[in-house]
């Protein structure tokens, strides 16, 4: 009996080391999904160790690529950092909320390596290389020290790059959107900075060429010296420097129209840029409605009603082109933007995923979150009377016409307190969502303020298999115009 004993505690000593550690096959690649903090070493052998646990995650290792994943079911506890070792890095991709930095002292050295960082991800590393790329969306945070011969960076969205302990020799920025970056350069500098992006450069390159267009704003930390683009309309401002030559390169869009002249003067009339009306970061709530916007959902479907205080969506309107048809005054406009919407549900009740119609749980768990989430791409097309004379475009402006969508991105989150402790999940499903719809917009303003109102005009769920029709309206303001 004393050795029966003797080898259960051996066999349960071993299962639990076997939960602290995964070994894993040789990868080049890190994809993580999981919203987990993850901690590079380097080493001989490759895989994975948690002090506490990690039954709950699922490592798999394919053509080199290691990816990261919670088990099914599974909510991974705050205070969770697993140490990654790996023998050589290529590539690291972070989605989500996910966050990798290194062990103290670690440096990833060698020859190229690839950053992919999106949605909330947080990165943070070391660096000693000769090429380096990193690609920034959502709201992605990154941050890099060390040295690099050749790097090229590409910020969009809201995502962020603190880098101005990252020695680079060459060094490429391009910037759009709402984001923001600093960076070193001691030789060969390019940056291209568009929308609303901000940045601050460090070092003092040898060649520089800065482009800056829109309302971004790129300012040199040793001078002090701040580059924007001062002209009315939304032509290009290009800087370049070579050694200790200055060059200024203005771009002038405006043409003169041959097509009319003024009968009275006898000149040419010359077309000026309308002011935009779609283009633009913008910030609103959404709500379900019926087609006769009932803001109550029809009593089978009461787990649909939303908390409009807590149903928020923003966009990313980047482009917007004009076709002017009375010149200086009315144009057709269309362009190209994206959406992310959240419906936060009043009830207990879970939508149900992977079924053909819409349908929900009982609802006997009370939830802290039930929030449905979508990510769409935009196309407009508008019908814009936006007066602009020589030296004014914030006049008036007005509006209508619609705008098609198409869903890219789907998931529920849940989160419950009921078992004592916080409970989160996610379900990626379509949930009956229409891929394809069309929705009325209407846009009004004036100087700096922009507001509108949009409303579906096909239904937000599939109608097949007796859905209900379901639309959406919603209403905002374009908080940073384009």
């Amino acid at each position: 009996m004393k050795y029966l004993k003797l080898l259960l505690l051996l066999g349960l000593s071993g299962s639990v080391w076997a939960q602290k550690e995964v070994r894993l096959e040789k990868f080049t690649k890190i994809k993580l999904e999981a919203p987990v903090h993850v901690k590079l070493v380097s080493g001989n052998d490759s895989k994975a160790t948690h002090s506490a646990d990690l039954s709950g995650f699922n490592f798999t290792v394919k053509g080199g690529v290691l990816e990261v994943n919670l088990a099914p079911g599974m909510k991974a506890p705050e205070d969770v950092n697993i140490n990654l070792y790996y023998t050589q890095l290529e590539e690291i991709e972070v989605n989500g909320a996910g966050k990798i930095e290194m062990e103290e002292g670690e440096l990833i050295s060698g020859d190229k390596l690839v950053v992919l960082s999106n949605g909330a991800a947080n990165v943070s590393l070391k660096l000693d290389l000769k090429e380096f790329e990193l690609a920034g969306n959502g709201a992605s945070k990154s941050t890099l020290v060390g040295k690099v011969d050749q790097a090229k960076i590409d910020l969009n969205g809201a995502s962020k790059l603190l880098g101005a302990n990252l020695k680079c020799k060459d060094l490429k920025v391009f910037a759009t959107g709402a984001s923001s970056f600093e960076v070193f350069c001691n030789n060969d500098l390019q940056i291209n900075a568009q929308g609303a992006s901000k940045g601050v450069y460090n070092g003092k390159p040898v060649n520089k060429k800065i482009n800056v267009s829109g309302v971004a704003k790129i300012v040199d930390s040793n001078t002090g010296e701040s580059m924007t683009d001062e002209r009315v309309s939304n032509d290009d401002t290009t800087r370049i420097t070579v050694g200790k030559k200055k060059f200024i390169i203005i771009e002038n869009k405006d043409e003169e129209d041959t097509d009319k002249k003024d009968e009275k003067k006898g000149n040419k009339a010359k077309s000026y840029e309308l002011k935009n009306v779609y283009a633009g970061f913008e910030i609103g709530m959404n709500q379900f409605v019926t087609p006769n916007l009932n803001f109550n959902m029809p009593n089978a479907y009461s787990f649909l009603d939303c908390k409009m205080e807590q149903s928020w969506f923003y966009g990313l309107n980047l482009l917007e082109g004009d076709l002017q048809i009375v010149k200086n005054k009315l144009a057709i406009t269309t362009g190209l933007g994206m959406e992310f919407q959240n419906f936060s549900f009043n009830s207990n009740q879970i939508l149900t995923p992977n079924v053909n119609v819409i349908s929900a749980d009982s609802g006997l768990v009370t939830l802290t979150k039930n929030k449905l989430y979508n990510y769409n791409l935009n196309v407009p097309l508008l019908i814009k009377f936006a007066p602009r004379g020589k030296k004014d475009r914030d006049n008036f402006h007005f509006a209508v016409g619609v705008i098609g969508s198409f869903k890219a991105y789907s998931h529920l989150r849940i989160e419950t307190g009921a078992n004592g402790y916080e409970q989160e999940s996610k379900i990626k499903d379509d949930f009956n969502i229409n891929p394809f719809r069309l929705t009325a917009t209407a846009r009004i303003g004036y100087g700096w303020f922009r507001a509108f109102a949009n409303y579906s005009l096909t239904p937000y769920f599939n109608t097949q298999n007796n859905n209900p029709d379901i639309r959406v309206f919603s209403a905002g303001l374009t908080v940073i115009p384009f």
